[in-house]
């Protein structure tokens, strides 16, 4: 016959069972969310500079490339402001300078002037992320607190070119901080960036040369030197579109020579027949018939049959009285950057599918597990209710209850973390203190001796935020105020001061309990960390705190003192009700 304690034995090692079971997925669905956020963010700024590459091709001149750079920089990387320099000395000495959502008290030569200074400092250092130690020792650069920042020197077009993604130290709260993942992405733009410039760069030269140009053989040689010097595959045809020359580039990229080629149209050999191919020779043999230049991408084949996709750009030439005398077309292999964009297309639809069973592994959660745990709390109180329970089989269920209600309180917690990281934001206006009076309603029920609770209001104490968000939030906070009283205190307290600002909120919570040790301080936002093991606990709580200040933009600091209590500081901002679905 089973006794009670073999029967609190069971129930503790199934107990503890199931809690090595909700740890281990706990620390799996963090890890997929991680992974998701990452890969969402990094496909996100790959698409933008995706786009920012179609686009910027389309920009007309020099100083509306840069333009559109500079624009580009905030739009992919989401920093608060940008900055370009453009600067070619030679002859003729061109200074292009433009900033995006960035105010400088100095003059612009002197502004030039610190850029250089800060990218010459940068090259000495090799760092793609520049901090305020660095940017503050130029005085322009003083009121920011972090830049992504990249310089590069055409020796050969003789330019050099300043580009930065910038955080200011004032608004630092919104942005997030720049990682290694940006300083990779913002190398590639960079790089980009580059290409596309120097491409246009030999693009404009190639047309002034164009411009010149006559039937002469000595006209064509001078266009085909020039030609010959850019990394694009340059193929110039008669009016008719049969080959005259092409260039090495593009040779190495089809594998064919100028003597298999000369005299041929080139989608005889680089193109072949099925629709979508078809829609793009429609739109090529329009464009051509009207003289237009124009631009498309195709799929093309080599030499050996294999498939690359082609960015081409063809260009009408017309002699000095207005004939039309050849095609001249600039062609690049973009199949590295399209099979990226593929991957990320079916990368994200992995994540979609990832999501989806998260998605019903927490409702199973909040269904198949917490249902369970209230009907043995139900069977529990039912047992209670025996009036010949004996002494030690009261003890050890209440035990058990307390152990059950220490699951249901996980599963909770794993819940409220998973409806912040998947839920969108409600916003709505509510009584922040009727809603903390509440909580205190519920905390001094269940406290196990009198405890004292103070809430003091300087001003107005409606909020505009996400009500379930900081509800979780104080509760967390407030509870953990009372789960780590001092017990040898003779009152124990809590008191909760909000401040109305400006912009928001400010709540102080304090408490004279056990109080936090200083190695521990930095630790406690930690997911399962825990301060003391005097109280039994996941470590979620305070995790989950930091994790909604982060969807809420707001911040959560602590102060703390062994053995004399804690304070913990919460700014919220207000949120704006217009735009409820963040």
């Amino acid at each position: 016959m089973e006794t009670a304690a073999d029967a609190y034995e069971k129930l503790l090692k199934e107990y503890r069972d199931l809690q090595l079971r909700v740890t281990k997925f706990s620390a799996v669905e963090q890890e997929l969310i991680n992974i998701r956020d990452r890969l969402d963010n990094e496909l996100e700024m790959y698409k933008r500079l995706h786009q920012y590459s179609s686009r910027a091709l389309r920009q007309e001149t020099k100083k509306e490339f840069l333009r559109f750079s500079t624009d580009a920089i905030v739009d992919i990387f989401e920093t608060e402001g940008s900055l370009v320099l453009f600067e070619r000395s030679g002859e003729n000495p061109v200074s292009f300078l433009f900033t995006e959502g960035l105010r400088f008290d100095s003059e612009e030569n002197e502004l030039k002037q610190h850029v250089r200074n800060v990218s010459e400092e940068a090259s000495h250092l090799r760092k793609p992320i520049l901090y305020a130690d660095i940017l503050g020792k130029h005085q322009a650069f003083e009121p920011f607190r972090e830049a992504l920042w990249y310089t590069y020197h055409d020796y050969e077009l003789d330019y050099t070119i300043h580009l930065a993604g910038i955080i200011s130290k004032s608004r630092s709260a919104l942005y997030n901080p720049l990682l290694d993942r940006h300083s990779a992405i913002f190398n590639v733009f960079a790089q980009q960036a580059i290409s596309l410039l120097g491409n246009f760069q030999r693009s404009m030269l190639i047309r002034r040369q164009v411009d010149k140009i006559s039937a002469a053989a000595i006209e064509l040689r001078k266009l085909s030197l020039i030609a010959t010097k850019t990394k694009s595959g340059v193929i110039i045809t008669d009016r008719f579109g049969n080959i005259e020359w092409v260039n090495e580039s593009f040779t190495k990229t089809t594998g064919y020579t100028l003597d298999e080629v000369k005299g041929r149209k080139p989608k005889e050999f680089l193109q072949r027949y099925d629709s979508q191919t078809d829609d793009v020779r429609q739109i090529l043999s329009r464009s051509l018939a009207k003289r237009e230049t124009v631009e498309v991408t195709i799929v093309n084949y080599n030499k050996w049959g294999e498939p690359y996709h082609n960015q081409l750009e063809i260009t009408p030439v017309f002699d000095e009285d207005g004939n039309h005398v050849n095609f001249i077309a600039l062609q690049k292999d973009i199949s590295v950057e399209m099979r990226f964009q593929e991957e990320m297309v079916h990368k994200n639809e992995e994540l979609r599918k990832i999501n989806a069973e998260l998605d019903n592994f927490v409702y199973s959660i909040s269904h198949d597990l917490r249902a369970p745990l209230l009907s043995i709390k139900g069977i529990f109180k039912l047992l209670h209710m025996k009036e010949k329970l004996g002494e030690q089989a009261s003890k050890y269920l209440k035990m058990a209850d307390e152990s059950v209600d220490r699951l249901d309180g996980t599963v909770q917690e794993i819940l409220d973390y998973s409806r912040n990281a998947r839920l969108n934001l409600q916003v709505s206006e509510f009584d922040l203190r009727t809603l903390i009076e509440q909580i205190f309603d519920d905390l001094r029920f269940g406290a196990e001796k009198a405890f004292i609770f103070e809430l003091t209001v300087d001003g107005n104490s409606i909020m505009t935020s996400d009500r379930y968000r900081v509800n979780t939030l104080l509760k967390n906070v407030i509870s953990n105020s009372v789960k780590y009283r001092n017990k040898m205190a003779e009152k124990s307290f809590v008191k909760v001061h909000v401040t109305q600002t400006d912009c928001g909120f400010r709540i102080d919570v304090s408490d004279n309990g056990i109080g936090i040790a200083p190695q521990n301080v930095e630790r406690i936002f930690d997911m399962f960390f825990r301060a003391s093991s005097e109280v039994t606990g996941t470590g979620l709580g305070l995790y989950i705190c930091k994790e909604i200040m982060s969807r809420l933009g707001g911040t959560i600091t602590v102060e703390s003192e062994l053995g004399k209590g804690t304070s913990m500081h919460i700014m919220i901002p207000n949120l704006e009700m217009k735009n409820p679905n963040i």
